[in-house]
């Protein structure tokens, strides 16, 4: 296992590319900015939607939505919506700086569900 792999797993740090496949925990780029899965709830009904609150490094809240597996619009609660967003994988080094800010804030980031140890 490489060091980069044992640094990941050790911090609990799962970074992804897709927010259609981000699970909470995990890390992942909107527009430029590393930002933590905090909460993902799926709603059923007549269209179907998914929401995704994601956290910056300040432990300031973003939400996305999903509808039909594509990302619809964002918001910050109480903010405006936005359109049209870029989603990619981070460095670890971003995660890492991501993790420990949040955790300044006190704000207890939780594990990648894949990383969590099973009984």
């Amino acid at each position: 296992m490489s060091n980069i792999k044992n640094i990941k797993r050790i911090a609990g740090i799962h970074c992804v590319a897709s927010i259609t496949t981000a699970q909470i925990g995990d890390y992942i780029k909107l527009n430029g900015e590393t930002m933590l899965v905090a909460f993902r709830q799926a709603y059923k009904g007549r269209g179907g939607s998914t929401e995704i609150t994601l956290w910056n490094d300040k432990g300031m809240e973003r939400t996305v939505v999903l509808s039909s597996g594509t990302v619809e619009y964002s918001y910050v609660p109480g903010g405006r919506l936005e359109f049209g967003h870029t989603f990619s994988r981070p460095e670890l080094g971003e995660a890492l700086m991501a993790r420990t800010m949040l955790l300044c804030k006190g704000l207890r980031a939780p594990v990648a569900q894949s990383l969590q140890a099973t009984a």
